[in-house]
């Protein structure tokens, strides 16, 4: 029996291998967490294949408990997870290949979790594309954040909706990017 998570918990798992079905993983990974105001109350987390057994990585859980969810903190848990592991090099792929692969699955968590990529490059890309300015590009959680300023326009991604918890948290994304319009 395996509970579902509660509405403040977030359950991920990964599977890395060659092949998506019928392989041996190279690499898995497995995320518990709660937050509540987009800070991390508890969070467990499990790779496997990195090691002679499952790793349970408790200095990186110890690094994020308590911390908001950000990309920051999250730059800092990657380094302290390839820190944790002991992989070896073999058929499925070499340990620097999995060294990398623990601080990318931590962040594809994140980007999961949080719904875009609003990574420096990401950003600086948007910027390099828009020339004349036409687009200020803001990131953050449009659940518990708000927006500064007017806008003509608030464009939400779609999988913003997607890590809305509930009804209540949906309907907020709307609220606090409507509330930023320019009144017409």
């Amino acid at each position: 029996f395996i509970p579902l998570p509660k509405p403040d918990e977030i359950f991920r798992l990964y599977k890395i291998s060659k092949r998506h079905d019928l392989d041996i993983s190279t690499f898995t990974a497995a995320f518990w967490m709660s937050r509540s105001n987009g800070v991390i109350g508890e969070i467990r987390i499990a790779y496997g294949g990195v090691g002679p057994v499952i790793y349970r990585l408790r200095k990186t859980e110890d690094a994020l408990t308590g911390k908001p969810l950000n990309e920051s903190e999250i730059e800092t848990a990657a380094e302290i997870a390839r820190a944790e592991i002991t992989p070896i090099s073999d058929v499925r792929g070499d340990a620097e290949y999995r060294f990398q692969l623990a601080e990318n699955i931590l962040r594809k968590f994140y980007f999961d979790v949080t719904g875009v990529d609003t990574s420096e490059p990401m950003l600086s890309r948007l910027t390099e594309r828009d020339p004349d300015g036409l687009v200020k590009a803001l990131s953050g959680d449009f659940v518990h954040e708000r927006l500064q300023g007017e806008y003509d326009a608030v464009l939400l991604m779609v999988n913003t909706l997607f890590v809305a918890r509930n009804l209540d948290e949906q309907v907020a994304v709307f609220r606090n990017a409507a509330a930023n319009l320019t009144p017409e």
